[in-house]
């Protein structure tokens, strides 16, 4: 099963959390189903959990920029938006557990010019289910992405890319390698979803 990190509000995140929240609305999905999705909670925005310790007493967890929990999404559902900005089978297709009204749904594709009429805007339902919220938030470092470039001409200025420079028998003998073996570490959150793998 391949799995993504997908980018999360705070204010969506503890909605989700929750249980109130099982739809999560995206302009992209995977195409495959099922797939694993790790929550990142964004930092706009405070938010934070408490946990308790083993003497019970009550340890805040910042989630901003952390990783909060997993699901599994078993289903992705397709909708059209009208011109008009209406959603179709917003109802049918249970798009109100998004915690989304059909007209943020249409602020969030964006405003359609006057050549855009009579295009179809998408966006898909990423069906929620086997919800774990971690106890303790985990860090974005701790997932990866596989690079699928070979060699120094495809991997342009990437940090991972090792030169070395021969001094003898030739001074113009260069040797480059990937110096992470492809497995590209997280180090920025995605703007809304990406594949990884987990450390």
């Amino acid at each position: 099963m391949k799995s993504i990190i997908l980018s999360v509000q705070p204010k969506w995140c503890e909605l989700i959390a929750s249980g109130e929240k099982t739809i999560e609305v995206r302009k992209t999905a995977p195409k495959e189903t099922p797939f694993k999705v790790y929550m990142y909670c964004t930092k706009a925005g405070y938010m934070y959990r408490c946990r308790f310790d083993e003497n019970h007493l009550a340890i805040p967890e910042v989630w901003n920029g952390k990783v909060v929990g997993e699901f599994i999404c078993e289903r992705v559902t397709e909708h059209e938006i009208c011109d008009s900005g209406a959603v179709i089978n917003y109802w049918a297709e249970g798009l109100q557990h998004s915690c989304l009204t059909v007209s943020q749904i249409d602020e969030y594709v964006g405003k359609r010019s006057s050549s855009d009429y009579g295009k179809k805007s998408k966006v898909y339902g990423l069906h929620i289910s086997d919800l774990k919220i971690y106890d303790k938030p985990r860090e974005l470092g701790e997932f990866y992405t596989i690079c699928n470039k070979y060699g120094d001409d495809s991997c342009g200025d990437c940090p991972y890319l090792a030169v070395e420079q021969c001094s003898f028998p030739c001074d113009d003998c260069v040797d480059t390698w990937c110096s992470v073996d492809n497995i590209k570490p997280i180090t920025r959150p995605p703007q809304s979803w990406c594949y990884v793998e987990e450390l």
